[in-house]
């Protein structure tokens, strides 16, 4: 007794915190469109709701679900891509690539659906023309990035399916391997009530349909984490090997988000061993097998930094971003405002200026005083509304399984790493949504087990509070689920454009205007093919006269009937057709050839 009414008095103190942080959230995010409604709807419902009737939802259904856990997850995978699926439909004119990280995944997958990790460079007065973003031109032509993201988008590119279905369909695995956790973890119920917690956040449903990391990081993750509960149960090898299969793919995708999880999974793992004592036969097995699954993703990611770098132990992420940033990412250092460029006149230069701003106030000093407003930001981009932020704390009451201290040590560490690393976009956050759902869970059972008495009614409350929340939240229009919404309109303008020229091959020349143009709207990139000669329209930049003859004389030489187009990026502004004409590349050279000689 004595130690229940502990247990009350703890829980009720941390109640009373989340009541405190659920305030200081709204302060900056207030929510008037009837979150504050449904939340009422739904206790108004639990209290007049029988108890046998919760006892039926609540134990009767957990009991259902559990006998065909699998086939659930199954039904979970469908339902989650339709879900997704009605998002892509509903913003059918959003889905183009539009981040600059897309881009180069693309050209990346579509060099691996060829065998090949990077190609031979441009000659040096050529590759300044396909010099843009998170591609190297120098060394080789290749992505900067890390091969995970491109190898799930290796099968896509075989069948010839849209970009997206590859962050759809690991999206909507992930949701089936995450229920299952769940499941396992609270029960079947609140497995399926985290799911829609899941879907129901903006950007989960953001990333699902982008060619970015996220999507198949928070596979892997999950993968990841499931294989570890079934090695907790047997240690049997299969489970080690899976485990390795999933770290190594997770490290080649997302690294430092995979130290994170891969550390506290493996701290885990060495300590079960450590108290069971097994013959060292099962530690050799189990080292062999996660060493075994997850070598043939690490040399892959080897053999790319030897064949870009020239050492295995540097990849390209690391020397373009030590050469392009104004510092090395991690740690912190503030730089001085005199480091930013004035007038800005290129892509790279408005970039740079935009990666500036985040170092310019990154020290430890900023990093601590901005958890307030990253704090809030945090919860609304990771809870179904604000006000579930209440139970956030009372999960430390349920920390007493290493499971559940394993997701949140991870998470923990998560926050930690960013908050290093200057530069924080809110679609990171994606990687912790599954930790912070599960402390919401924890949180729900905490204060279930305080008050046993009341628990049919907390449990219906919190039940249809939950998923009334997040179904709301799937169904509005939330413009943060709009992949680029009122960004990159340049970008599709661009595209339509292009549909309409000629079915002969041509070269655009991109002209940069820096008073109207951004690096957001980046064109020039030649993502329809590996290489970019290969392309029906080469897409290169306008570098001026005279520059643009040695850009002429290539293809002269090697695709002469290519036609020649500018594109005029600040010729709508003022009204104009943005895309001129200029001739085919025999005869541009013939022209240039002539003016040379009449000089």
């Amino acid at each position: 007794m004595r130690y229940l009414q502990v247990r009350q008095l703890a829980v009720s103190g941390l109640l009373a915190l989340g009541i405190w942080q659920y305030f200081w959230v709204t302060i900056a995010h207030r929510n008037p469109d009837g979150q504050m409604m449904l939340t009422v709807a739904a206790a108004g419902l639990a209290f007049i709701c029988p108890r046998r009737w919760a006892d039926w939802i609540l134990d009767g259904g957990a009991a259902y679900l559990a006998r065909r856990p699998a086939r659930w997850a199954g039904i979970v995978a469908v339902v989650g891509a339709a879900v997704l699926l009605s998002q892509a439909w509903r913003y059918q004119d959003q889905l183009f690539l539009k981040y600059n990280d897309e881009f180069s995944y693309l050209i990346q997958a579509r060099m691996l659906a060829q065998g090949h990790l990077w190609l031979a460079p441009y000659p040096s007065d050529i590759a300044p023309f396909f010099d843009s973003f998170y591609l190297i031109v120098d060394r080789v032509y290749a992505s900067v990035y890390f091969p995970g993201t491109a190898l799930l988008t290796v099968p896509i590119i075989w069948m010839d399916l849209p970009y997206w279905v590859m962050p759809l369909l690991a999206s909507a695995a992930a949701l089936a391997f995450f229920y299952l956790i769940t499941a396992e973890l609270f029960g079947a119920v609140r497995g399926l009530v985290a799911v829609l917690m899941l879907l129901g956040l903006a950007y989960f449903r953001f990333t699902a349909l982008m060619l970015l990391s996220e999507a198949p990081a928070i596979l892997w993750q999950m993968v990841l984490l499931w294989a570890w509960f079934r090695w907790r149960k047997s240690a049997r090898p299969l489970w080690a090997l899976l485990i390795g299969v999933a770290a190594g793919l997770y490290a080649i995708t997302r690294p430092l988000d995979a130290v994170c999880v891969c550390g506290t999974v493996g701290i885990a793992m060495l300590i079960q061993l450590l108290r069971q004592r097994p013959s060292p036969a099962i530690w050799l097995s189990t080292a062999g097998c996660i060493l075994l699954g997850a070598a043939p993703f690490l040399t892959l990611q080897a053999v790319q930094n030897v064949g870009v770098m020239g050492k295995w132990t540097m990849s390209s992420s690391a020397y373009t971003f030590g050469k392009e940033d104004p510092r090395f990412p991690m740690g912190f250092g503030r730089l001085e405002d005199k480091i930013l460029i004035d007038s800005p006149q290129t892509p790279k230069q408005q970039w740079f200026n935009w990666i500036a701003g985040f170092y310019l106030k990154h020290d430890f000093k900023s990093a601590v005083t901005d958890w307030k407003v990253r704090g809030k930001d945090l919860a609304n981009d990771t809870l179904p509304a604000p006000l579930v932020v209440i139970l956030i704390p009372v999960a430390l009451v349920s920390l007493w399984e290493m499971r559940r201290a394993v997701i949140v040590l991870s998470m923990l560490l998560f926050l930690a790493a960013y908050t290093v690393y200057p530069i924080n976009l809110p679609h990171y956050v994606v990687a912790i949504m599954p930790a912070m759902t599960w402390c919401v869970l924890m949180g729900w059972e905490s204060v279930e087990r305080a008050w046993y008495g009341a628990r049919a009614t907390v449990g219906v409350f919190l039940l249809l509070a939950l998923a009334g929340l997040s179904i709301h939240n799937i169904c509005r229009n939330d413009v943060r689920a709009v992949p680029g919404l009122g960004l990159f309109g340049e970008l599709r303008q661009i595209n339509q454009y292009l549909q309409r020229l000629p079915a002969a091959p041509a070269v655009v020349l991109f002209r940069f205007d820096p008073t109207v143009c951004t690096f957001y709207n980046e064109p020039v990139y030649n993502a329809d093919t590996a290489w970019p000669d290969d392309a029906r329209v080469v897409h290169a930049r306008d570098l001026g006269m005279p520059r643009d003859f040695t850009l002429v004389e290539y293809y002269a030489q090697r695709q002469p009937d290519r036609v020649f187009y500018i594109y005029d990026r600040g010729a709508t502004s003022r009204g104009e057709n943005p895309l001129r004409p200029m001739g085919t590349a025999r005869q541009l050279s013939d022209i240039f050839k002539q003016l040379r000689h009449s000089q």
